[in-house]
């Protein structure tokens, strides 16, 4: 399914109003009819992707039925015997997370209970109002349902830096986002949450051919599955990285010929790899640079405009503003049912960011996220409380409450703190669409990548034997690395490494403030001015908008200024 909405309560008047102000949202956004599921206690609204039709139910009878969001695959089968499958061993006492594939929620009726569970990592999101009487895949369907909206300070400042708000809040106090880390249980008498096992972490000290064997084994099995669902029809990017390459390789492996795509200008690195790859190995090959078509009229910017913030939520990681291509790109990738790729999380194959030890937790929020410039910051701004809150987020992520982090614990937030939330808000946009998986982030190879020794990481070396096992040929060719990955990195790599790695963390607290970029057109105030209030009447009592220095920060400070005047009837 595409999306979905769930209301529970008893007042029916009540009921109904939220069910007429969902479904009015929900059809604004481009989703077609749903489908109705009703258990005693709540009914839940289904809707097929806005992009191509696929089985997101199974029904066993009054009351008994599994409903998915997302992209899920279960012992191999995906679609309506997934479900059906799912349906028949589900058990709340043992979540069979090494048969799930995906990004994901699961909706599961039995004996008149409900259970709603998101894929472990929690990448696919859910949004909640206050008392949890409204649950959504949609975030301004959330905030539709809520008669009063009251902005997030620390909210606003994680999202301007980072793409991404971290925990369960969003830009809206009232708004949250349901815990990855439990599992929903309604019925007649009301709503539960019950934790899941925390997932396991800890480094191995297995050998590089043990650990190279381990994720090779895991790699392979879950490629096998993707094959099979994708039947043939799989889309994924190609760069000059590690990552797609890595992806390319198991894809070939198991016979499939994805359709591949780069981003970016002729002069761009990444398009220049991409197409030697692609005509040394004869595959076909999509190169779009994104807005570089002829500038839009004003008229037609603002109704881009409008069309992103409703296809992309509310506020994406890159904002809204842009020509159009960046919402027309993500419906190509799946325009003919094809299952969309993406590369994200590889990176824990080859970057340990930081050296082989303990570090405190204070250190971590320093070097990864404090980088802002304190001259664009208002008084509204609290450095102490805005990396506490950070800090705090971070144990919640670990189910933790210690202050130092064992380096173990560093590799595990990789993925259950900085993908599940920022990686997370692409993923469910893209499963709006079509079918969409993040393969590096599935629950068993996250488990076994965040056991590599962070000595056999270094350097990309990992990943480069990786691709190597899977496809010499692929490997052969040259990187945007400055060397292929049949051979050792130059030394100028492992220098550049070694150094970041043993940078004390408050170097990274204080860097310089970026150099001011040269904006794209849409960003220009004679665009800007026919959408939103250019006074910025909602931002400027958290940042001073005129020394923001970067096009991405100043789409984000934009996008959050057109979302608080669209909702100015119930913001403050």
């Amino acid at each position: 399914m595409g999306a979905f909405f769930l209301l529970r309560g008893s007042d029916a008047t009540e009921v109904g109003r939220w069910r007429d102000t969902l479904a009015a949202e929900f059809a604004v956004q481009g989703f077609g009819a749903p489908r109705r599921f009703a258990v005693r206690g709540c009914e839940i609204h289904l809707y097929p992707k806005l992009g191509a039709a696929a089985a997101n139910a199974h029904v066993g009878g009054p009351g008994e039925f599994c409903l998915s969001a997302g992209t899920v695959v279960y012992r191999g089968a995906s679609g309506a015997a997934a479900l059906q499958r799912l349906h028949a061993d589900f058990a709340v006492v043992r979540v069979p997370w090494d048969d799930l594939c995906g990004q994901f929620c699961l909706i599961v009726a039995q004996r008149g209970r409900v259970h709603l569970l998101t894929d472990r990592l929690g990448l696919f999101k859910v949004y909640r109002n206050a008392d949890g009487s409204v649950l959504s895949s949609s975030f301004l369907a959330a905030a539709a349902a809520c008669e009063r909206l009251t902005i997030n300070p620390q909210a606003v400042y994680e999202y301007i830096s980072h793409g991404a708000s971290f925990g369960l809040k969003t830009a809206f106090h009232e708004v949250g986002l349901l815990d990855p880390d439990a599992m929903q249980r309604i019925d007649a008498d009301g709503a539960a949450s019950i934790s899941l096992a925390p997932i396991a972490r800890g480094l191995s000290t297995a050998s590089f051919e043990d650990s190279l064997d381990a994720n090779l084994r895991c790699l392979r099995s879950y490629f096998a599955v993707a094959a099979t669902a994708g039947d043939g029809r799989i889309s994924t990017a190609l760069s000059g990285g590690y990552d797609t390459r890595l992806m390319l390789a198991l894809l070939r492996e198991r016979g499939v010929q994805p359709q591949l795509y780069v981003y970016g200008t002729d002069r761009d690195c990444d398009v220049h790899v991409a197409r030697r790859i692609a005509a040394g190995e004869g595959l076909t090959l999509a190169h779009t640079e994104r807005g570089a078509g002829p500038p839009l009229e004003r008229d037609q910017f603002a109704a881009v405009v409008e069309s992103n913030y409703r296809f992309f939520d509310g506020y994406p990681v890159d904002g809204i503003f842009d020509d159009g291509s960046d919402q027309r790109t993500r419906r190509q990738r799946c325009q003919n049912g094809e299952l969309a790729l993406n590369g994200i999380g590889g990176e824990l194959f080859r970057r340990p960011d930081m050296a082989n030890r303990s570090y405190p937790l204070r250190d971590v929020v320093w070097r990864f996220y404090c980088g802002f410039d304190p001259a664009v910051l208002t008084a509204a701004f609290c450095e102490a409380d805005y990396c506490a809150a950070i800090a705090r987020e971070i144990q919640r992520a670990l189910q933790s409450d210690a202050d130092v982090l064992t380096r173990a614990e560093i590799s595990l937030l990789i993925p259950a703190f900085y993908y599940r939330y920022w990686a997370g808000r692409n993923n469910s946009i893209n499963n709006r669409v079509g079918r969409a998986l993040q393969p590096f982030c599935d629950l068993p190879i996250v488990r076994e990548s965040i056991r590599i020794p962070v000595a056999h990481r270094c350097y990309g070396r990992f990943e480069s034997a990786l691709i190597r096992a899977v496809d010499p040929r692929l490997a052969a060719y040259a990187s945007c690395h400055g060397h292929d990955f049949m051979h050792p990195p130059p030394l100028r790599n492992i220098v550049r490494e070694w150094l970041a790695a043993v940078r004390p963390a408050v170097h990274y607290r204080y860097t310089q403030p970026p150099a001011r970029e040269e904006r794209p057109y849409w960003l220009a105030d004679s665009y800007l001015g026919g959408v939103i209030d250019l006074s910025f009447p909602y931002l400027r009592r958290f940042v001073h908008v005129e020394r923001v220095a970067t096009a991405r920060r100043y789409n984000r400070i934009c996008t959050l200024e057109h979302l608080f005047q669209r909702c100015a009837a119930q913001a403050a």
